[in-house]
């Protein structure tokens, strides 16, 4: 071409050398820089060693202190919202908290799951005064800046004119910061709190409670790098209000950000798959395998003697793993069994094949021998299935290590068995099975089948393909039956081993019309939105090559499974109203996608389970279904969170309450067009509100769906089994996930068991915890506790648990620990002001509701012990505890400024009736005695010396 001059080889030299160049041999010192970490057996640079065990072997239980807390910042000073850095490493995220212990409504949360679930787990154990580590430390949190970014209609109308907004969207930003003025909060506050630099975190004002906005705010951010805008209500391509708000924000202080350029954003490439093929070869012996009476014997026997442990030593897993390597599997594998375990002959043995091979993670250990023994008087045949030496026999040809055994196993759960399936056993003459070809159910038969016989009997198919030969017909195979195709359901969940599959009634025809009578809204007919929404929203169908199915999961908030069935026709709520009507405590609130279908159903076949109004939450009546739909109704479940007292007659054992809520979920709340289906919504309980999130379920099926094509491949109840068995090890991973966060919260000598319900708590540890607290050989400045911002020391709890004159704080602590809504705790160091010869007037401390309370809880220090006073307000009553009086009024001087406080406090009530009684408050000074247990001469003699007036 022209313009370019090109390179002149030299022709003339004689010869050319040309030398390809060797890589460079590895550096020694990259390998002598490493180490294997002795715990994990890890490969990690020296220079991480330490970090390493510090991070992932250390029993340090690290606090939130001056020197390590979490970045916060406060975004709205009225309620108490801040925001936080999630966690200590990894990305710095911001998150909400709220901490509000002024005013009239005070609120300490955090809107992180794992932190509320935290908190639960302490309050099940008794760690009442348990705070999170966001919330701690808000205790470092700067001083607050009352200068608020004010966003200007000027600014808005210049982004319309630039086209980032239009019209319908500018009306709407401004009517949602008018409805952020109304309520006195912020509207958008930028964070300075989070990273990287190039990231920009806005906090958005949201006025409804959602999973994504707990706390009445959302996160919203852009990374200036990428080019890309993110929101947990949203997909990340897609706009919503709290992105515009963010917009709006950053159109304002962050003006250069806004210029047209093209997203640099990368589209995520679909990840290759990749097949393995592999053969298997057998070697097959004559007269072995025995004939299915003599199988059937065999399989009882392995069932009953032969399992596996749930939980195999992992000394055993390490030996089965280095086999191969160490050559330490045996070249003879004999039963262990020397006489008939029937009749106690003696046992002859058997040589099988002398070519069976051992599969492990490494590779193939050829030329094993296998026996087999066998009675010759009752003819009981026994094979090799001796889990101790770390192998699992297959087919008596082909040997599993056990170690190989887990990671197929883990492999199920990563979606990667289709390169197992080859390596097994390959199944033959399969064929596609119709609806139309499942047999109906006997004449006698009432819906009820045993699951325990349902599933040994798949557990027998499984274990039968060991024994059958090639091409030979199974005679244990379980085929789908209307009458012998059971759902399952956890042994501690289930009622019994009896448990309902009435599928064979969809088969029947419509009802007569007399049947329906009792139905006011005719939910037996298929209405259109119900058909439209069942079309759109397809459950996961993984029996599509063989049924017209699918399979039905109840899972608590968190996305644990306790039911799973296997459905054989197309879904209904009848298939969930089996399982629900299978449990052992019916749940108080179910929360399904067709709430409607699934309560009239429920009521026509047990009447009155879901009760009251129809499982509405409230009666449908015209002005409860206009205020719920304009939300200005609210039903509170407290129960939900403390349990009833006192319980409802068969109520559920863990909220004490009888009432069962059918709710609609949040994705289709809004598909039924009966007006009084807007009683069924989850924004109506603020209980529940930002707490149910529906997304589990959908996530468990998203991630179900990656089995499809190898389960499709096996027969039904090849299917269920590894179906069954994907979702017990997802329990168990979530189950083990969530008990590791726990650990992170207490101290690492603290065991942890569960209670009678089956839920975590912490094991017997208070003696223990106690000694390690009262030990007087320790540091007495060490911080061991805070409660609100109060930080008590180990010198505190010497007070209140050794024979010392109790501190007015640990004790004003104990009585903040305790108090809520409807309870006020006075401070003892504002009481003792109150009187000569300070006598400051006593009406400043008091809340300005006072007289709304149920309980006003005064602690008074006479001199030489403490005495407590227990004003009900609503009740005109006083309740006077002094551990020095048997009976009457030791200090008529104090008990009459208490009397006085009982008059003004009644002064605005009626005579009417109060929401606790007298053996309440036995309870109550129970309650409180425990809190404060080893406060001797109150737990001993306070009760016994309770003294009762009436007032007014």
């Amino acid at each position: 071409q022209p313009g370019i001059q090109r390179p002149q080889l030299n022709t003339q030299c004689p010869q050319v050398n040309i030398q390809r160049r060797q890589p460079a041999p590895p550096a020694r010192h990259q390998a002598q820089n490493q180490l294997t970490c002795p715990h994990c057996k890890m490969k990690l640079n020296k220079k991480n060693f330490k970090r390493h065990c510090t991070r992932k072997h250390s029993h340090q239980f690290e606090t939130v202190s001056k020197d390590r807390f979490l970045a916060c910042q406060c975004v709205d000073s009225k309620h108490g919202v801040f925001a936080v850095e999630k966690s200590f490493c990894g990305p710095a995220t911001p998150i909400h908290v709220i901490k509000n212990t002024w005013g009239p409504i005070q609120k300490i949360m955090c809107e992180v799951d794992q932190c509320r679930l935290n908190a639960d787990f302490a309050r099940r154990s008794g760690m009442l005064p348990f705070e999170c580590h966001h919330i701690q430390s808000l205790l470092y949190c700067p001083r607050i800046d009352c200068q608020t970014m004010t966003l200007t209609a000027e600014a808005l109308e210049t982004m319309v004119k630039n086209k980032w907004f239009g019209e319908e969207r500018k009306t709407n930003l401004l009517r949602l910061q008018e409805n952020a003025d109304a309520e006195g909060v912020p509207l958008s506050v930028q964070l300075t709190v989070g990273g990287p630099q190039s990231k920009f975190h806005i906090s958005v004002y949201e006025k409804k409670i959602t999973y994504y906005s707990r706390l009445g705010r959302v996160t919203v951010s852009y990374d200036a790098k990428q080019n890309n805008w993110h929101c947990p209500c949203a997909k990340p391509r897609q706009s919503c209000m709290h992105k515009a708000v963010a917009k709006w924000h950053l159109f304002i202080t962050k003006r250069e950000l806004f210029r047209k350029v093209k997203s640099t954003e990368a589209e995520v490439p679909n990840p290759t798959q990749t097949t393995a093929d592999q053969n298997a070869s057998e070697a097959e012996e004559d007269g072995y395998p025995p004939d299915d009476k003599h199988i059937a014997r065999m399989l009882d026997y392995l069932l009953t003697n032969k399992k596996l442990p749930a939980d195999l030593p992992q000394a055993l897993i390490e030996q089965s793993r280095d086999g191969k390597t160490k050559d330490t599997f045996p070249k003879h594998l004999v039963p262990k069994e020397t006489k008939c375990t029937e009749c106690e002959n003696i046992l002859s043995e058997q040589l099988i094949t002398s070519k069976g091979k051992i599969l492990t993670s490494t590779g193939v250990v050829e030329g094993i021998s296998t026996y087999r023994k066998s009675c010759l008087n009752c003819g009981m045949v026994y094979r090799y299935q001796e889990w101790e030496d770390g192998i699992h026999n297959f087919d008596d040809h082909i040997f599993l290590s056990l170690h190989f055994c887990l990671m197929v196993r883990n492999a199920l759960q990563v979606s990667k068995c289709n390169i197992i399936m080859c390596s097994l056993k390959a199944l033959n003459n399969k064929r596609v099975l119709t609806v139309s070809e499942i047999p109906n159910p006997p004449d006698d038969y009432n819906g009820h089948v045993d699951i325990n016989n349902f599933w040994d009997a798949v557990a027998t198919e499984i274990i039968s393909r060991g024994l059958i030969k090639c091409g030979q017909k199974n005679p244990f195979v379980v085929p789908p039956s209307y009458h012998h195709w059971a759902p399952w359901i956890g042994p501690h969940t289930r009622s019994s081993n009896s448990v309902l599959n009435t599928e064979f009634e969809k088969m029947q025809g419509p009802k007569m019309e007399s049947d329906e009578k009792n139905d006011d809204d005719g939910d037996n007919e298929i209405t259109v939105e119900r058909l439209t929404d069942e079309l759109v929203n397809l459950k996961v169908n993984f029996f599509s090559c063989y049924f017209t199915g699918g399979w039905a999961v109840i899972t608590c908030p968190c996305g644990v499974v306790y039911s799973v069935k296997f459905n054989l026709r197309a879904e209904s709520p009848r298939d969930f109203v089996d399982l629900l009507l299978s449990w052992k405590h019916f749940p108080n609130v179910s929360v399904y996608d067709y709430a409607r279908g699934l309560a009239l159903h429920a009521n026509r076949r047990q009447p009155g389970i879901f009760d009251p109004f129809q499982g509405r939450l409230l009666a449908p009546t015209p002005e409860n279904i206009e205020q719920a739909s304009e939300g200005k109704v609210h039903v509170n479940m407290p129960w939900l969170r403390f349990p009833k007292m006192p319980a409802d007659k068969e109520g559920h054992p863990l909220t004490g309450s009888s009432q069962h809520f059918a709710l609609n979920d949040v994705f289709h709340q809004g598909n039924s067009k009966d007006q009084r289906e807007v009683l069924r919504k989850l924004e109506l309980v603020p209980e529940l509100t930002g707490l149910i999130n529906s997304q589990c379920v959908e996530q468990l099926f998203s991630g179900m769906r990656k089995n499809n094509y190898f389960l499709n491949l096996t027969t039904p109840s090849t299917h269920i089994f590894l179906q069954r068995n994907i979702l017990h090890h997802y329990n168990m991973a979530k189950n083990q996930k969530q008990k590791k966060q726990y650990s992170k919260i207490v101290p690492p000598d603290v065991a942890m068991q569960c209670d009678s319900h089956g839920r975590v708590v912490l094991g017997i540890f208070m003696h223990a915890y106690l000694s390690q607290v009262l030990d007087e050989n320790n540091s007495p400045t060490q911080h061991l506790a805070m409660v609100n911002t109060t930080v008590l020391t180990r010198f505190d709890f010497w007070s209140l648990g050794l024979e010392r004159d109790i501190d007015g704080m640990i004790l004003n602590c104990c009585l903040k620990v305790i108090e809520k809504v409807k309870l006020f705790a006075g401070d003892s160091f504002v009481i003792s002001t109150w009187f000569p010869p300070l006598s400051m007037n006593h009406m400043d401390h008091l809340p300005d509701n006072a007289a709304s309370l149920e309980w006003i809880l005064l602690p008074v220090f006479v001199p030489g012990h403490w005495t407590l006073c227990i004003l009900r307000p609503q009740n005109r009553e006083i309740f006077y505890l002094d551990p020095l009086c048997g009976s009457g009024w030791r200090d008529e001087s104090r008990t009459h400024l208490f009397r006085f406080l009982g008059h003004v406090g009644s002064s605005c009530l009626d005579s009417g009736s109060s929401v606790l009684n007298h053996s309440s408050f036995f309870l109550f000074v129970q309650w409180f005695c425990f809190c404060s247990k080893i406060l001797h001469s109150l737990t001993h003699s306070c009760i016994k010396s309770a003294t009762v007036d009436k007032f007014g």
